[in-house]
């Protein structure tokens, strides 16, 4: 280490975590086999952002945001808000590659108009 840089410290209400627990990105958190870190979100469309479902919506992710994810809060993704997940419980390793909306695990895109006469969800 040639160059010494001084640590910054950023406070976020939502998120608890260290100084070098911060240092990588995203995508290696997630369950693609790319890196350490816990497994994520396995979700090509919505990629670890909770989307709340719109009944008022006409495409599936507008309609039905993240419903049928086994991560689906009412208040949000599991992956960011339960504590037990956050604090590293192995229990939820039981879901690693599942972790996507209902709709996308049956083939649906998130763009793709909801057919109402065959609208298996």
């Amino acid at each position: 280490m040639k160059n010494y840089e001084k640590p910054t410290i950023d406070v976020c209400q939502m998120r608890y975590e260290g100084v070098y627990a911060a240092s990588g990105d995203m995508a290696s958190n997630g369950a693609d086999g790319s890196g350490g870190g816990k497994p994520g979100c396995d979700s090509k469309y919505v990629n670890g952002v909770w989307h709340k479902d719109n009944y008022d919506g006409k495409t599936y992710l507008s309609h039905l945001g993240c419903n049928g994810c086994p991560a689906f809060r009412w208040n949000g993704c599991g992956l960011q808000i339960d504590e037990a997940y956050l604090e590293g419980a192995t229990s939820y390793n039981v879901d690693n590659g599942k972790r996507m909306p209902g709709w996308e695990a049956k083939g649906h895109a998130a763009d793709e108009k909801i057919d109402w006469t065959t609208y298996d969800m």
